[in-house]
């Protein structure tokens, strides 16, 4: 029986997927392992990695499963300098323009051990904490304005090999930026955010917001943004809502729209009928 995740992929389309996780991450795939198509994503695995990419917006996936501080091919342990140059030089292999790049971090990520008595639930022995690896993490901006939903995310191997990657930066149309830019004038002249009852304004900025980076779909608009402080001291937690010009909010389909409008087996049904064996 013919597989139709694998009979939509023509040999083009592989042969390409393959040389875009090689260029982009040295991970290379024996040739007999099939590309899949599922929804809109093509992926190729094997025992060692896997990588995965949108086909609707530059959006990539990898990750090799050797990567980690208990595992074969480790973490990098090196200054965060060499992982910032590092980080340079994927974007230029991603096509990310230097200018695009707003901020670059390196996240430092820690584990402690403990020992718990079952019969009296308490902490009996604490051993030291230590670094279990770190993550590089840049944001995006466009033309001066802020795109809160991209970003790239990557950690790599004790021999400087991407270990896993996440990237999520779509193309912006030029009609969103404008508006954008738009909307930053708006703040800057003293656009009223709406009110709320149990809260007050804390920031306001004008920017990009676009669907996260798995979804069936894609759908970006220019927002303004607000923070709100709660005004019981009681409440931590910040409200954030995103609005157009005039106030409205601005919504972002949700993928369980897409399942109740189309049950995922007949998608796959049509999918299957569609693609010629």
């Amino acid at each position: 029986m013919i597989n139709p995740r694998e009979g939509c992929v023509d040999k083009s389309e592989a042969t390409s997927h393959r040389d875009l996780a090689a260029r982009l991450c040295n991970l290379r795939f024996d040739d007999a392992l099939p590309v899949i198509a599922e929804v809109n994503t093509l992926c190729i695995a094997s025992p060692d990695a896997y990588f995965a990419q949108r086909l609707d917006c530059r959006t990539y996936f990898a990750q090799r499963h050797g990567y980690g501080h208990d595992r074969p091919e480790g973490v990098f342990r090196g200054p965060e300098d060499e992982q910032i140059a590092y980080c340079r030089e994927l974007c230029k292999r991603l096509g990310i323009a230097h200018d695009e790049i707003a901020r670059t971090d390196v996240l430092h990520e820690f584990g402690q051990a403990v020992q718990i008595d079952p019969k009296t639930n308490q902490v009996v022995d604490t051993r030291p904490r230590r670094e279990l690896r770190t993550i590089v993490h840049a944001e995006r901006r466009a033309k001066g304005v802020p795109v809160w939903s991209s970003h790239l995310t990557f950690g790599l191997t004790a021999q400087r090999e991407v270990g896993f990657l996440e990237l999520h930066w779509p193309d912006l149309p030029e009609a969103v930026i404008r508006e954008a830019r738009r909307m930053t004038e708006m703040v800057s002249c003293g656009w009223q955010a709406p009110e709320q009852t149990v809260a007050e304004v804390e920031s306001v900025e004008a920017g990009i917001v676009h669907t996260p980076a798995v979804g069936y779909f894609f759908d970006v608009h220019a927002a303004i943004r607000v923070i709100y402080r709660s005004l019981d001291p009681n409440i931590g937690r910040k409200p954030m809502y995103h609005f157009d010009r005039h106030g409205v909010p601005v919504r972002l389909r949700q993928t369980s729209e897409l399942i109740q409008e189309t049950p995922l087996p007949e998608r796959r049904a049509q999918s299957a009928q569609a693609c010629p064996a």
